[in-house]
């Protein structure tokens, strides 16, 4: 989402990856590059896919002719096309800027979390587990009993035979 400066058209080479609700007729320079970036990356312009008064499609109103521009829009990844249920323009002026805020309503799915509800949890079979500590254990006694001498090691690093 962002301030793009760019308006988009309604001519054929964006159509596939901006709606027909868009109040500009013709793409201005600026607008080629978010289309571009739209087409190149698998996106839709979601700001211009919602039918709304024409109030409501601009994002920037020109102090000089009281004209309103959709200059601010919202892209999104295919895959969440649908998650983005509305866009659109709140006409309240904030901060003495010419600019509105862009308002975007988003439905979310949490459907990873539903499918492992009925999944059980794996048990660890503890009695193979103790099965193989008491070898473990038996190993290591066979060994320190097979060893003959046993070292100490000082603290000064020097090693004595007992």
């Amino acid at each position: 989402m962002g301030d793009f400066n760019a308006k988009i058209g309604r001519e054929n080479f964006i159509a596939t990856v901006a709606g027909k609700y868009t109040p500009h007729e013709v793409t201005s320079e600026n607008g080629k590059r978010p289309g571009q970036f739209a087409a190149r990356n698998n996106m839709i312009i979601k700001s211009t896919c919602f039918e709304h008064k024409a109030i409501h499609k601009g994002t920037r109103m020109c102090p000089v002719t009281n004209v309103a521009n959709q200059i601010g829009h919202v892209i999104v990844n295919k895959r969440h096309v649908s998650s983005v249920t509305d866009v659109r323009s709140c006409r309240r002026r904030s901060c003495d800027s010419d600019h509105f805020l862009v308002q975007v309503t988003l439905r979310e799915r949490w459907s990873n979390a539903l499918k492992n509800q009925g999944k059980k949890i794996k048990k660890r079979n503890i009695d193979k587990l103790e099965k193989y500590l008491n070898m473990y254990k038996q190993k290591i006694n066979e060994k320190l009993e097979d060893t003959k001498e046993i070292q100490f090691v000082p603290q000064n690093g020097m090693k004595l035979k007992m």
